[in-house]
Protein backbone atom coordinates (compact mmCIF):
# COMPACT_ATOMS: atom_id res chain seq x y z
CA UNK A 1 0.00 0.00 0.00
CA UNK A 2 2.87 2.44 0.65
CA UNK A 3 4.17 2.20 -2.48
CA UNK A 4 0.81 3.42 -3.73
CA UNK A 5 1.39 6.53 -2.62
CA UNK A 6 4.89 6.94 -3.13
CA UNK A 7 6.45 8.64 -6.38
CA UNK A 8 9.97 10.03 -6.80
CA UNK A 9 12.71 11.46 -8.78
CA UNK A 10 15.44 9.83 -6.31
CA UNK A 11 17.92 10.89 -8.92
CA UNK A 12 17.53 14.65 -8.79
CA UNK A 13 20.02 17.03 -7.64
CA UNK A 14 17.49 17.55 -4.37
CA UNK A 15 16.82 14.34 -3.52
CA UNK A 16 13.50 15.34 -4.01
CA UNK A 17 10.66 12.51 -3.42
CA UNK A 18 6.81 13.20 -3.98
CA UNK A 19 3.55 11.55 -2.01
CA UNK A 20 0.87 11.22 -3.75
CA UNK A 21 -2.88 11.27 -2.22
CA UNK A 22 -1.60 11.31 0.92
CA UNK A 23 -4.06 12.93 2.97
CA UNK A 24 -4.29 10.16 5.39
CA UNK A 25 -1.13 11.11 6.65
CA UNK A 26 -2.40 15.06 7.43
CA UNK A 27 -4.34 15.20 11.25
CA UNK A 28 -8.40 15.86 10.73
CA UNK A 29 -7.81 18.78 12.61
CA UNK A 30 -5.80 20.69 10.32
CA UNK A 31 -7.20 19.41 6.96
CA UNK A 32 -10.11 20.86 8.58
CA UNK A 33 -8.89 23.95 9.22
CA UNK A 34 -7.16 24.60 5.95
CA UNK A 35 -10.16 23.97 3.62
CA UNK A 36 -9.47 24.61 -0.41
CA UNK A 37 -12.20 26.45 -2.80
CA UNK A 38 -13.35 23.84 -5.32
CA UNK A 39 -13.71 20.94 -2.48
CA UNK A 40 -17.01 19.13 -1.16
CA UNK A 41 -16.87 18.65 2.46
CA UNK A 42 -19.01 16.71 4.77
CA UNK A 43 -21.36 19.40 6.50
CA UNK A 44 -20.35 19.02 10.69
CA UNK A 45 -24.29 19.65 11.15
CA UNK A 46 -25.69 17.51 9.46
CA UNK A 47 -28.00 14.74 11.23
CA UNK A 48 -28.63 11.34 9.45
CA UNK A 49 -32.44 10.89 9.24
CA UNK A 50 -33.00 14.23 10.27
CA UNK A 51 -31.90 16.55 7.32
CA UNK A 52 -32.04 16.53 3.71
CA UNK A 53 -29.59 13.98 2.41
CA UNK A 54 -28.70 17.15 0.16
CA UNK A 55 -27.56 19.11 2.94
CA UNK A 56 -25.09 16.10 3.85
CA UNK A 57 -22.00 17.23 1.90
CA UNK A 58 -21.10 21.35 0.83
CA UNK A 59 -19.07 22.79 -1.91
CA UNK A 60 -16.31 25.21 -0.62
CA UNK A 61 -16.24 28.07 -2.39
CA UNK A 62 -14.78 30.53 -0.80
CA UNK A 63 -11.65 29.44 0.61
CA UNK A 64 -8.04 29.98 -1.12
CA UNK A 65 -7.83 28.00 -4.47
CA UNK A 66 -4.36 26.35 -2.73
CA UNK A 67 -2.30 25.89 0.53
CA UNK A 68 1.27 25.71 0.80
CA UNK A 69 2.99 25.08 3.51
CA UNK A 70 7.39 24.72 4.60
CA UNK A 71 7.84 22.19 7.25
CA UNK A 72 11.40 22.68 8.63
CA UNK A 73 11.17 21.16 12.19
CA UNK A 74 9.74 18.62 14.25
CA UNK A 75 7.70 20.62 16.35
CA UNK A 76 5.98 22.68 12.88
CA UNK A 77 5.58 18.44 11.62
CA UNK A 78 3.88 17.61 14.44
CA UNK A 79 1.24 20.14 14.51
CA UNK A 80 0.41 18.80 10.74
CA UNK A 81 1.11 15.44 10.32
CA UNK A 82 -0.17 12.36 12.44
CA UNK A 83 2.54 10.75 14.05
CA UNK A 84 4.53 8.37 11.97
CA UNK A 85 2.88 9.31 9.09
CA UNK A 86 7.25 10.26 6.84
CA UNK A 87 9.95 10.02 8.40
CA UNK A 88 11.79 13.01 8.14
CA UNK A 89 16.00 14.02 9.31
CA UNK A 90 15.45 17.52 9.48
CA UNK A 91 19.38 18.37 10.32
CA UNK A 92 19.11 17.46 6.41
CA UNK A 93 15.33 17.48 5.20
CA UNK A 94 12.70 19.31 4.76
CA UNK A 95 8.93 18.62 3.66
CA UNK A 96 6.41 20.82 1.93
CA UNK A 97 2.98 20.45 1.62
CA UNK A 98 0.45 21.16 -1.66
CA UNK A 99 -3.50 21.47 -0.36
CA UNK A 100 -5.59 21.79 -3.40
CA UNK A 101 -9.14 20.61 -5.37
CA UNK A 102 -8.30 17.46 -7.10
CA UNK A 103 -11.07 14.77 -9.23
CA UNK A 104 -8.17 12.50 -9.35
CA UNK A 105 -7.85 9.69 -6.54
CA UNK A 106 -7.02 6.96 -8.27
CA UNK A 107 -3.75 8.51 -10.43
CA UNK A 108 -0.79 9.36 -9.43
CA UNK A 109 1.14 13.17 -9.54
CA UNK A 110 5.23 12.91 -10.18
CA UNK A 111 7.44 15.44 -10.22
CA UNK A 112 8.26 16.68 -13.47
CA UNK A 113 11.06 19.09 -12.17
CA UNK A 114 12.63 21.71 -9.46
CA UNK A 115 14.35 25.06 -9.51
CA UNK A 116 15.88 26.90 -6.72
CA UNK A 117 15.97 30.53 -7.34
CA UNK A 118 14.43 33.10 -5.29
CA UNK A 119 11.73 30.71 -4.49
CA UNK A 120 11.45 26.59 -4.76
CA UNK A 121 9.46 26.17 -7.88
CA UNK A 122 8.00 22.52 -7.99
CA UNK A 123 6.54 21.10 -11.11
CA UNK A 124 4.72 18.44 -11.43
CA UNK A 125 2.03 16.54 -13.77
CA UNK A 126 -0.84 13.90 -13.08
CA UNK A 127 -0.63 10.76 -14.66
CA UNK A 128 -1.96 10.46 -18.05
CA UNK A 129 -4.82 8.09 -18.07
CA UNK A 130 -7.47 7.43 -20.87
CA UNK A 131 -10.00 6.10 -18.29
CA UNK A 132 -12.93 8.33 -17.00
CA UNK A 133 -11.84 7.97 -13.56
CA UNK A 134 -12.82 11.68 -12.10
CA UNK A 135 -14.61 11.81 -9.19
CA UNK A 136 -16.41 14.81 -7.12
CA UNK A 137 -13.47 17.57 -5.91
CA UNK A 138 -12.03 16.68 -2.98
CA UNK A 139 -9.23 18.27 -1.13
CA UNK A 140 -5.93 16.64 -2.02
CA UNK A 141 -2.14 16.95 -0.04
CA UNK A 142 0.81 16.45 -2.13
CA UNK A 143 3.75 16.14 -0.21
CA UNK A 144 7.24 16.45 -1.14
CA UNK A 145 10.62 15.86 1.17
CA UNK A 146 13.69 16.95 0.16
CA UNK A 147 16.83 18.04 1.00
CA UNK A 148 16.67 21.17 3.43
CA UNK A 149 17.45 25.21 2.14
CA UNK A 150 16.77 28.40 3.50
CA UNK A 151 13.94 29.76 0.59
CA UNK A 152 11.30 30.51 2.48
CA UNK A 153 8.99 30.52 -0.49
CA UNK A 154 7.58 27.69 -3.05
CA UNK A 155 5.57 27.56 -5.57
CA UNK A 156 3.47 24.07 -6.73
CA UNK A 157 3.32 24.33 -10.76
CA UNK A 158 1.12 21.74 -12.42
CA UNK A 159 2.18 21.25 -15.86
CA UNK A 160 -0.29 19.34 -18.78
Amino acid sequence: MFFSFFTGCSNNKYDAEMYSASEEWILTSFLAENKVKGAYYKNPDYVEGFDDTSEEYYYDETSPENRTFIIKDQETYNTIFRQNALTVDFDEEMVYLYVFADIYPNRTYYIEKISLEEKVYIYFRLEKNNKKDASAPYQRCLIVKMVKNDISNVEFIKQK
